[in-house]
């Protein structure tokens, strides 16, 4: 079984290592290590966050102690984290939730098509006096007010959320 070992690379551009992971770890309760300092495992090649590291997992409970490691004389991280380089991680999800609330009022509008041809069929149906025409056009009928009422409650919905209602 081989032994991975670790290079910190620091805000200055410069690699502090090879250690052991024994080692990596003591460097991040001594401070030395910040929850954003980039870490590259030697066994794997990958360089990831410390804070992302499953090797690490459980050395940063939490904010406090991530803003006083930032703050330790010759810590080898920059400065205390200010939240906003997690923009990244959020940039998908507000994209996808954005465009599915877009998509869900383009296709409730397309659906209305559909009701609508239901209904004219129905009603055909009704006029030439055919067997269940009655429910037909009842289920065609509540099915198109459904469909026309679910975009003006996302409507609805979305001004509420925007105003902060």
């Amino acid at each position: 079984m081989s032994v991975h070992k670790y290079v910190v690379k620091g805000p200055n551009g410069k690699e502090y290592g090879p250690v052991d992971l024994v080692t990596l770890q003591e460097w991040v309760k001594q401070g030395r290590v910040a929850h954003d300092s980039k870490v590259r495992n030697l066994g794997n090649g990958m360089m990831l966050q410390a804070s992302n590291m499953p090797e690490l997992d459980g050395f940063f409970p939490g904010l406090y102690y991530q803003q006083n490691s930032a703050m330790a004389s010759g810590a080898i991280h920059g400065k205390p984290s200010n939240g906003m380089e997690h923009w990244e991680d959020y940039k998908f999800a507000i994209t996808m939730s954005v465009l599915g609330i877009i998509l869900s009022f383009a296709i409730a509008w397309f659906s209305l098509i559909f009701c609508f041809f239901g209904v004219r069929r129905a009603l055909e149906a009704a006029r030439d006096q055919k067997p269940l025409s009655g429910l037909a056009v009842t289920i065609a009928i509540l099915s198109f007010l459904a469909a026309a009422a679910i975009p003006f409650m996302m409507g609805a919905w979305v001004l509420r959320v925007i105003r902060g209602s």
